[in-house]
């Protein structure tokens, strides 16, 4: 499920996606790109996978690592304009 997101986690989102694209990426790289400290920087990236705009996976090679990536911006928009047309 997606939902439109709040200003400022659009503002993530879009940070996010200007540094990587739909590269994946990890927790560290991504505490960096936003410039937040270790817990608001999971919160965002909580809220966004919750909201359906990133996805997260643990690394193969170590189960503590997590990896994420951004769903696809088109899709997304799709997903919000039918639930949008679905309600009237």
């Amino acid at each position: 499920m997606v939902t439109p997101l709040s200003k400022y986690l659009f503002q993530s989102y879009c940070s996010l996606y200007s540094s990587f694209g739909y590269e994946n990426f990890d927790f560290q790289t991504a505490m960096k790109v936003l410039n937040h400290d270790e817990s608001y920087t999971g919160q965002i990236l909580s809220k966004l996978e919750n909201d359906g705009w990133i996805s997260k996976r643990q690394e193969i090679s170590d189960a503590r690592k997590k990896s994420y990536r951004l769903n696809d911006i088109e899709k997304i928009i799709e997903k919000i304009g039918k639930k949008g047309r679905d309600k009237k």
